[in-house]
C-alpha cells in the first residue's frame, strides 16, 4: 500500500501527522526540510530569544514518535518535484516517493528584501529554531539592532532585544505599526515601544544595506543612513510552493484549497500557511499564524482519514510584547472592511471592530483578550453577525 505522504514538518504538517497516525490505517511518511521534527514556532520570537531554548523545550514530541512499523520521518529532506499523474514525489536527495494521498504543508520561507546588499552576512531572518538560536547569540553581542518590519515578528524581536538591553530601531513602510488594525491600536503599540526606548523610522523604505564583510549600515530610499551591529528583517513569508509547478495559480504563490483542504489535483490536499482556504462564510482566506495552521492541519488530516468535515474556524492570531497582549479574530484588517469602530475601557484595554456590509467581521484588541474571545465564540456560533452598538456593548461587558 502506498503511504499517505505529508510534505512539511511545521506546525500544520506536524499536527496533521498526529491525526493521521491515530486515525488512518495507512502508512504515513512525514517529510521535513529541517533536521528536527515538528516544534512550537511562536516561542522563537519570544522565550527563545530571552532564555534560549534547546530542542526538548519546543518539540511537539520526541523524535521516536515519528517512526514505528507504520510511520516514518524523512528529516532534512525537501520536496523538489511533483508528478501528480504518477502520484510521485521527488526529493532533493534524488529519492522518490509514490503516494496514495499527498498533504502539502510546506508553509513558507522569510520574504527577502530585493535591494542592494541584501545578501551581506549579518542580515538575519527568523523562521526556524536554528535562526532563533543564531539571533539570540548575536543579540548578546550587539549594541545596536535595526529591525525591518513593524509586524508581529519584527516587534516581538524588538521587545526581546530591549529586554536584553540592546538599542533598537524599527523601520517600516507604513506610518504606524500594525497599520491594518487601525490607528488606535497602531498608536498604542507605537507608544508602548517608544516608552521603552525603541526608535522608529516609519513611512519609509530600505534602499540598500552596506558594510565591509557584514551589513553594518541601513540606507533608506531617501538617502538617510542608520548604523547597526545587527539587522533583522521580518516582512512576512513567501509560500514554499515552487516545487508544485502548475498547481499554483499565481495568487501570491499560495495553493488554493476548498473547505475540506482539497486542491485541484487528484488526491492532493494542502493545509496551513501555504494555502488560500475556502471559508464557508468569508470566502478565500490566507493567514500566516500558528493557531490557524495547527487547526487546519488537524482538520484536513481528519478529512484524509475519512471524516469529511469542512474547516470553519474563525481566524485567530496573537502577539505578546512586553506585558501587552495583542489579539485578532476574523477579518481584522482595514483593507477587508468598510468601517472600523474603536472602544476603550478604564484600565486601558482597547478594541477595534471591523464592519463590512453591515456585518461585524472581525476585531483586534490590545490588553482586552476577553473581547476577542467572546467575538470568536459568537462568530463561530452564528454568521452573519449584524453590527450593532448593542452587540459591541455585550462584547465589552465586564
Amino acid at each position: 500500500m502506498d503511504p499517505i505522504v505529508v510534505v512539511g514538518a511545521g506546525m500544520a504538517g506536524g499536527r496533521a501527522f498526529d491525526v493521521l497516525r491515530k486515525k488512518s490505517s495507512a502508512p504515513v511518511v512525514l517529510v521535513g526540510e529541517e533536521p528536527l521534527p515538528p516544534y512550537n514556532r511562536p516561542d522563537l520570537s519570544k522565550r527563545c530569544l530571552l532564555d534560549g531554548s534547546d530542542e526538548s523545550r519546543v518539540l511537539f514530541h520526541p523524535v521516536e514518535h515519528y517512526s514505528d512499523d507504520r510511520t516514518s520521518f524523512r528529516a532534512g529532506t525537501r520536496a523538489v518535484r511533483l508528478e501528480p499523474d504518477a502520484r510521485r514525489l521527488t526529493l532533493d536527495d534524488g529519492s522518490e516517493l509514490t503516494y496514495s494521498t499527498l498533504l502539502v504543508a510546506t508553509g513558507g520561507s522569510p520574504r527577502r528584501l530585493p535591494v542592494p546588499g541584501a545578501d551581506l552576512p549579518g542580515i538575519r531572518y527568523l523562521r526556524t529554531l536554528a535562526d532563533a538560536n543564531a539571533l539570540r547569540k548575536r543579540l548578546g553581542e550587539a549594541r545596536r539592532v535595526v529591525i525591518v518590519g513593524a509586524g508581529m515578528v519584527g516587534l516581538e524581536v524588538a521587545a526581546a532585544a530591549r529586554e536584553l538591553g540592546v538599542e533598537v530601531t524599527v523601520v517600516d513602510v507604513c506610518h504606524l505599526p500594525f497599520a491594518a488594525l487601525g490607528p488606535e491600536i497602531g498608536h498604542r503599540v507605537l507608544n508602548s515601544h517608544s516608552e521603552r526606548g525603541v526608535q522608529f523610522h516609519l513611512g519609509t523604505t530600505v534602499g540598500a544595506f552596506s558594510g565591509e564583510g557584514n551589513a553594518d549600515r541601513v540606507v533608506f530610499s531617501d538617502g538617510k543612513k542608520i548604523d547597526a551591529d545587527l539587522v533583522v528583517v521580518g516582512i512576512g513569508i513567501e509560500p514554499s510552493t515552487g516545487w508544485l509547478g502548475p498547481a499554483v495559480d499565481g495568487a501570491g504563490g499560495t495553493l488554493a484549497v476548498d473547505s475540506f483542504g482539497r486542491t485541484s489535483l487528484p488526491d492532493v490536499y494542502a493545509a496551513g500557511d501555504v494555502t488560500r482556504w475556502l471559508h464557508p462564510h468569508f470566502g478565500e482566506i490566507h493567514t500566516e499564524h500558528e493557531a490557524v495552521a495547527q487547526n487546519h492541519g488537524m482538520r484536513v488530516a481528519g478529512n484524509i482519514a475519512g471524516a469529511a468535515q469542512p474547516f470553519t474556524m474563525i481566524p485567530y492570531a496573537w502577539s505578546d510584547q512586553y506585558d501587552h497582549r495583542l489579539r485578532t479574530v476574523g477579518l481584522a484588517s482595514t483593507s477587508l472592511s468598510e468601517r472600523q469602530v474603536s472602544v476603550t475601557r478604564a484600565d486601558g484595554g482597547i478594541a477595534t471592530v471591523f464592519v463590512r456590509e453591515g456585518e461585524l467581521v472581525g476585531a483586534a484588541t490590545l490588553d482586552w483578550p476577553v473581547f476577542t474571545a467572546r467575538l470568536a465564540k459568537a462568530m463561530q456560533a452564528a454568521l452573519p453577525l449584524p453590527f450593532a452598538d448593542s452587540v459591541v456593548r455585550e462584547l465589552a461587558a465586564d
